[in-house]
């Protein structure tokens, strides 16, 4: 079992609500994305690939709660590895899209960005799991996060664009990632470096940023 005694559960609650706010908004941006290299057509399969990426997560989970029910250090560190790398794969999915954009195959475009809901189902498969007896408010929790970031992703695309949207679901993650480590360990630095990098990356240069907002849109 990976839960922490003495530790207020709240940690948790905002962990999972920050979370599910990048996630919706990445969802959202991927939509975006893909409508302009390729045709509004097949924007319905990033819905599908992102319930199968998600799936996918939490049968990783399911097997790896399974397997090691006693190795409490594991399991625990192996959270904390999926958590940091969180805020990371949006990243990787957005530097991908830009080094090979308008790949005539789309499979190029949305396995890798399944990578993140993969993650992402990991994470909430584990604390799911872990933390049954309060399953009814980390699903409130959820919703709260998924309500939110509805409404701040009608603003971060029209006011920010595409690639400082990234960056700031990738902030709002790393802020997950404060809570969830927080709750999960000591090693508090690890969960402030990951958020310190991507406030840096918010002073990337304006005409860089709008060279690549100019690839992506086609």
């Amino acid at each position: 079992m990976i839960q922490e005694k003495g530790k207020s559960k709240l940690l948790l609650l905002f962990g999972i609500s920050f979370l599910s706010i990048s996630m919706f908004i990445y969802q959202v941006i991927l939509t975006r994305v893909i409508s302009a290299i390729f045709t509004y057509h097949y924007t319905f399969i990033i819905t599908s690939f992102s319930i199968l990426g998600l799936g996918i997560g939490g049968i990783i989970a399911y097997r790896q709660l399974k397997n090691n029910k006693t190795n409490n250090q594991f399991l625990k560190d192996n959270l904390i590895k999926k958590i940091v790398l969180m805020p990371i794969s949006y990243i990787f999915v957005l530097g991908l899209f830009y080094i090979l954009p308008f790949s005539i195959n789309i499979l190029v475009y949305i396995i890798p960005a399944m990578v993140p809901f993969i993650i992402g189902g990991y994470i909430l498969s584990s604390i799911y799991s872990e933390f049954s007896d309060i399953s009814n408010k980390l699903y409130f929790a959820d919703l709260i996060g998924s309500g939110l970031g509805s409404i701040l992703v009608l603003f971060s695309l029209d006011y920010l664009g595409v690639i400082k949207s990234i960056i700031l679901i990738s902030i709002i993650s790393s802020i997950a990632v404060i809570f969830f480590v927080n709750f999960l360990s000591k090693k508090y630095i690890i969960a402030y470096a990951v958020l310190g990098m991507f406030v840096m990356s918010t002073f990337v240069p304006q005409n860089y940023i709008s060279v690549m907002e100019k690839t992506l849109a086609g």
